[in-house]
């Protein structure tokens, strides 16, 4: 899995809006669709930011 789609899951499962979620990191709602459908790349910042609000790790970036 790629490193958006892990966090689209992630997403759907915590059942968050993107407009919700990109207000809470500051985020262009418009911005964030896009780079979880993996149009737009994830800079390192907002990678950051996504992971602390939904609570991932690195580890999960590393399933099968």
């Amino acid at each position: 899995m790629k490193a958006y789609e892990v966090i689209a899951e992630k997403v759907k499962d915590v059942g968050i809006t993107n407009a919700e979620l990109g207000r809470r990191i500051g985020m262009d709602s418009e911005l964030l669709r896009r780079s979880l459908i993996g149009e737009r790349k994830i800079i390192a910042d907002e990678m950051v930011a996504l992971c602390t609000e939904l609570d991932l790790n690195i580890a999960d970036f590393h399933k099968n």
